[in-house]
């Protein structure tokens, strides 16, 4: 792998200490380029949260690697507890039943999807217990700020509906307000 691309030398990723900053002033200047500083802080915490997915769980999620599948973990951050329980049960409940690993993921997805959480997985369909576990899951996503990770209640801001809870759907519609 090179560390130079077609204009030159490629300068190592900012690390989030830098990023913050980066987006403090692009706030204060009202610079169109905030919402790209905030979405390369989110993925570095997605990358984080990621990697020690896969130390957890090996057996349910993976890295696509050499043309094969990978997890994609789309959800919002505050949503994170809801999946670490689920994946900790099917973990859990697999390595009971002698579920044998696999090169491919187990969890092929989740993500939010009008205001619910989805996964989509690769489960045998005869495992009722299971595929309850991700139903419940996902209707408890539904009371689950996806911002904060508290209890919450599905309300619509400005056209989009998703669970917030009252401090995060306050902050959200006083930011649609300004704007």
């Amino acid at each position: 792998m090179s560390d130079h691309g077609a204009l030159g030398p490629i300068p190592p990723k900012p690390n989030k200490d830098e990023l913050e900053r980066l987006a403090q002033v692009a706030a204060y200047y009202d610079s169109p380029f905030l919402n790209d500083i905030m979405q390369l802080i989110d993925d570095q915490e997605n990358e984080a949260i990621f990697a020690s997915y896969i130390q957890r769980w090996p057996s349910l999620v993976a890295l696509p690697s050499s043309g094969a599948v990978g997890t994609k973990l789309n959800h919002p951050a505050g949503w994170n507890k809801i999946i670490e329980e689920l994946f900790g049960s099917i973990a859990s409940k697999l390595a009971d039943l002698g579920h044998p690993s696999s090169s491919l993921p187990i969890i092929i997805e989740t993500r939010e999807m009008f205001g619910r959480l989805s996964v989509f997985h690769s489960l045998p369909a005869h495992e009722i217990l299971i595929q309850n576990w991700i139903k419940a899951a996902c209707i408890q996503s539904t009371r689950t700020c996806w911002e904060c990770g508290v209890e919450g209640r599905m309300v619509d801001l400005d056209g989009v509906i998703a669970p917030r809870c009252e401090k995060c759907f306050e902050t959200e519609r006083k930011s649609i307000e300004i704007s």
